[in-house]
């Protein structure tokens, strides 16, 4: 073998020996950080969540039922929130969609350990019959939507007293013998509604048999009669109160109305003012004669004056009541054929 040859073969074999050298090299640094990258993964855990950020919080359970809620009392149930990661969680507030449940004591600004549990109690306190569905919802510091929502359920079997009509409007009352409305109570909750009692106060309303406490199913009905006989003249209030087991509206009041003989008072009003305005009207011209009188014997035409002045004190308070008592009743009747002017003349139009 010749030198160039055997050069070759060293200078071959010393390649040889600086790869697998490299390659070591690389195997070591990449085995190194391998390891530290395990290392780190398992200090600090992370989660992942297809079509989303991974969640910081977890449920358990994983939604709250609570079942029924008889006669809307409350009724409550654990629920427990654990920090799945290995490093704090600080919870802003926890808040519920539906206003019928509530946490028992609040819950805000609450920082949870790694691993740390959180137990809460929640409170279903329905205030309207029917099912009631939300969510519970859990929002950490510094985010822009919750964290956690865990959603909630319950179902209230609560009554609910309902008044047809709202009030009770008896209009004008032609006769002493009164009228009679029927008011409806109608049940529109889930369960049976006492009615323990119905009061009429104002003179006049009644009802027109005595009541005594009845249960209302679920969307049943019970109609009253109430009565209105008129006490006096003129317009007549009052107001109609039941008392029930309607949580919301223990004691519901309705406003009663009605008046008696207006229309027949105005026609007899009408009639008197127009009755004395004719004599004051008759009065008054012969007044306007007297006074107009004219005559060269000065002593006739004196005491012609003075009889038309005193029946112008006699006729025209007369004619100012009826004109206005009419004015009252519709200003169009109104009488001005006379007027007084600033001497205090009498003149007709």
């Amino acid at each position: 073998m010749d030198e160039k040859a055997q050069a070759r073969k060293v200078a071959e074999l010393k390649r040889r020996r600086i790869l697998l050298l490299v390659k070591i090299l690389a195997s070591l640094i990449i085995a190194t950080n391998l390891g530290f990258l395990i290392y780190y993964l398992a200090k600090h855990p992370f989660h992942i969540r297809i079509g989303g950020r991974s969640r910081l919080l977890a449920p358990e359970p994983g939604e709250l039922d609570f079942g029924q809620a008889e006669g809307g009392m409350p009724i409550s149930r654990k629920i427990t929130i654990r920090n799945r990661t290995r490093r704090e969680v600080d919870i802003q507030y926890i808040d519920f969609t539906n206003g019928s449940f509530h946490l028992e004591s609040n819950c805000n600004n609450v920082v949870l350990g790694s691993r740390e549990e959180l137990e809460l109690t929640v409170i279903y306190e329905p205030y309207l019959g029917g099912t009631s569905t939300g969510e519970m919802q859990v929002r950490l510091r510094g985010q822009s939507t919750p964290d956690l929502t865990v959603p909630v359920r319950g179902e209230a079997l609560l009554p609910r007293l309902e008044l047809s009509p709202p009030s009770l409007a008896f209009g004008e009352v032609e006769t002493r013998a009164g009228a009679r409305l029927p008011l409806t109570l109608r049940n529109i909750g889930t369960s049976p509604l006492q009615v323990t009692g119905i009061a009429v106060r104002g003179q006049g309303f009644g009802l027109a048999k005595p009541f005594a406490g009845v249960t209302i199913n679920p969307e049943g009905a019970l109609s009253v009669e109430v009565l209105f006989v008129p006490a006096r003249l003129g317009e007549n209030a009052g107001e109609l109160r039941i008392t029930s087991s309607d949580p919301n509206n223990p004691a519901l009041t309705i406003g009663l109305s009605g008046s008696y003989g207006i229309a027949a008072k105005k026609e007899r009003d009408k009639a008197q003012a127009l009755a004395l305005l004719n004599e004051a009207k008759a009065e008054l011209n012969n007044a306007y004669a007297y006074l107009s009188f004219r005559s060269t014997n000065k002593s006739l035409m004196r005491d012609r004056h003075q009889i038309g002045k005193n029946i112008l004190d006699r006729a025209w308070p007369k004619y100012e009541h009826a004109n206005r008592v009419l004015r009252g009743l519709d200003p169009a009747l109104e009488d001005k054929t006379f007027s007084i002017d600033d001497q205090g003349a009498l003149q007709r139009h």
